[in-house]
């Protein structure tokens, strides 16, 4: 059987994860460098967007600011090749993370507008027993694009996808 494409990508994602030293330890390797630059490049989710205009791939890039142990200020981008209707979005949200469940709602800007997202997940995979300090994991999320007046839904996301926090 040939390895998927994209282990490799796991695997660096997976030593860079699990490493319990905090990089102001030390200077980083060239190796770390590569990967954190790498990380910053790919994309943090990927999934599938289903539209009125069908099911369409959606690949992420988001950043979390950790407003507190638990709540986060969530600002990403999704670019969606091959959709007619939603080829990107831009999201500003809130979130409340718990060690495994999340929840969030926010705002989502497209070609066709804006729309309300709320969106609910579960982090699974940890690299830290707690949650008092970064602590990378793997993250399963739904998220809805609701119309401005709550009345339809413009799109239903599916992604999975890593967090730093």
């Amino acid at each position: 059987m040939k390895s998927p494409r994209w282990m490799p990508l796991t695997v660096l994602v997976a030593s860079l994860a699990s490493s319990t030293n905090a990089f102001a330890d030390s200077a980083p390797t060239p190796m770390r460098a590569a990967g954190m630059v790498l990380l910053l490049l790919a994309p943090s989710d990927i999934g599938v967007i289903d539209s009125d205009a069908g099911t369409d791939l959606a690949l992420g890039w988001s950043a979390q600011l950790p407003l507190s142990l638990r709540q986060r200020l969530v600002a990403g981008l999704d670019v969606n090749p091959g959709a007619h209707d939603h080829t990107w979005r831009g999201r500003l949200a809130y979130r409340y993370a718990w060690r495994y469940p999340f929840i969030g709602a926010g705002v989502t800007l497209d070609a066709a507008g804006a729309t309300w997202s709320p969106e609910f997940g579960v982090r699974f995979l940890h690299t830290q027993p707690s949650m008092a300090e970064a602590n990378p994991a793997l993250h399963l999320l739904a998220r809805m694009d609701l119309a401005p007046g709550f009345d339809r839904t413009r799109a239903l996301t599916v992604l999975l996808g890593w967090t730093w926090y």
